[in-house]
């Protein structure tokens, strides 16, 4: 495609000269826009002192040295930058009219002082409750210090105490509370209560709650008359032989469990001489019953009437000859007493020994060194 041909229409000398003058002042504008404050500084300086030299030297002109064409020329310049300037002027200020006129007014209640103030009182709000959480913090930490440190001033302290005490002394405080203890957990002292949830929490260890049957001063006159046994419905007849028959019952359990059947005694000492090597299983033949019969009539030892009743043994060095079995725990009576209101009887004791020993050697003695006697009956 042909290019179009320019226009043959050649501008006049005042219009070439306008637009040299409007690409001056492009070209200054950019050359400006490269260059930063400090070397415009530097050019505007050196620009101040060539036109102060060109005028002392009589080069720059006024307008009185221009021809009467050249100052039309210059005063048509002028008028046009001074209309120009007051057309800008004038825009500014009805630009600056019409912003005010369509303007509302401001709120009067808004202030920035006001809200400044405001934001200073909220902060200054804000510190003012963290410091008081901090003093409480504080305050606590202290507490929790001076707690602290007064449990480490006693269990120092307590640590030697208890280095001084000597330890057969301590060793009898022990066993004195253990004592104490024992004797509170009877069920003749306290009961032990049903629910689940009545429980207590002392050191890591949960125990369920008991109740005194009686106050706490009728359980020490208790406590200190006590020198009998309490004993509860399954400790009556029990002993080394109830744990050996369990032991043989579980084991032909067992046996029978696996398929296997016991219908003899042939069958049972067979599976006990297998499966029951740390307990000796003998057989009894018939022929020896008459000699355990002679043997148990010409025995002093006579069976108490009503064992199975008893459920507290006590005896006294007052009178060590006599153990007393009642069929309730009684806290009224005095060990050595004779119980009005739950004696059974009484067991009275024989010593193979001729001489009568003394009370020292009483509570030293064995039970193996005495016999017992018929029982001698008591109010029920």
């Amino acid at each position: 495609m042909p290019r179009a041909s320019r226009s043959k229409i050649q501008p006049s000398e005042g219009e070439k000269k306008r637009r040299r003058r409007e690409q001056k002042k492009l070209s200054i504008r950019r050359a400006r826009a490269k260059v930063n404050e400090a070397e415009l500084e530097e050019r505007r300086s050196q620009d101040r002192e060539r036109y102060r030299r060109k005028k002392e030297q009589g080069k720059t002109k006024t307008i009185k040295d221009y021809t009467p064409r050249e100052q039309r020329q210059i005063r048509k310049i002028w008028r046009e930058k001074a209309k120009l300037r007051r057309q800008k002027e004038k825009n500014s200020k009805n630009a600056l009219r019409f912003v005010e006129q369509n303007t509302p007014p401001s709120s009067p209640s808004f202030s920035r002082i006001n809200v400044g103030n405001a934001i200073e009182k909220r902060n200054a709000r804000i510190l003012r409750i963290e410091n008081n959480y901090l003093k409480k913090g504080t305050l606590e930490l202290e507490s929790k210090m001076a707690k602290y440190r007064m449990r480490a001033i006693r269990s120092s302290n307590k640590e030697n105490k208890e280095k001084t005490v000597p330890q057969k002394k301590l060793k009898k405080v022990q066993e004195r509370k253990k004592a104490v203890e024992v004797f509170l957990l009877q069920d003749g002292n306290s009961t032990l209560t049903s629910r689940k949830k009545d429980t207590i929490t002392r050191k890591k260890i949960k125990k369920q709650v008991r109740f005194l049957n009686d106050s706490l001063l009728n359980l020490h006159k208790a406590f200190v008359n006590k020198s009998g046994t309490n004993i509860s419905e399954r400790e009556h007849g029990k002993g080394a032989p109830d744990g050996v028959g369990g032991c043989i019952k579980r084991i032909c359990d067992s046996r029978v469990a696996k398929g296997n059947d016991i219908s003899n005694l042939d069958d049972l000492m067979a599976c006990l001489s297998v499966n029951c090597k740390g307990i000796e299983v003998f057989e009894i033949d018939e022929s020896r019953f008459p000699e355990i019969d002679l043997l148990l009539k010409e025995s002093a030892t006579r069976p108490f009437k009503g064992t199975l009743e008893i459920h507290q043994i006590t005896w006294h060095k007052q009178n060590p000859y006599a153990l007393h079995a009642r069929r309730l725990s009684c806290l009224d009576c005095a060990a050595h007493d004779k119980c009005p209101h739950y004696e059974i009887g009484q067991i009275r004791i024989q010593f193979k020994a001729s001489n009568s020993p003394t009370d020292s050697e009483l509570s030293d003695h064995h039970f193996s060194n005495m016999s017992l006697a018929s029982p001698q009956a008591g109010p029920s």
